[in-house]
């Protein structure tokens, strides 16, 4: 449906009935692939905008060691 990409190394994918209704995949080049799935678009579409947020803080940190921080948040 979408596939925005980070200049810094990052992209974020909605889609729609890929392994769920809904899914949301996002990653950080060369170390982390995260994936969540929902049941519906109106909570896709609200979980998008607070992953699109939550992965601009683990780029911004340069971290790769609050990946586990960013897991927790988004399960």
């Amino acid at each position: 449906m979408l596939d925005e990409e980070h200049v810094d190394g990052a992209r974020i994918t909605p889609e729609r009935d890929a392994h769920a209704p809904w899914s949301i995949t996002c990653g950080v080049y060369g170390w982390m692939v995260h994936t969540r799935f929902f049941s519906s678009q109106d909570e896709a579409a609200a979980e998008l905008e607070r992953m699109r947020e939550g992965l601009e803080i683990l780029l911004s940190s340069g971290d790769e060691s609050r990946f586990s921080e960013f897991v927790a948040q988004f399960p």
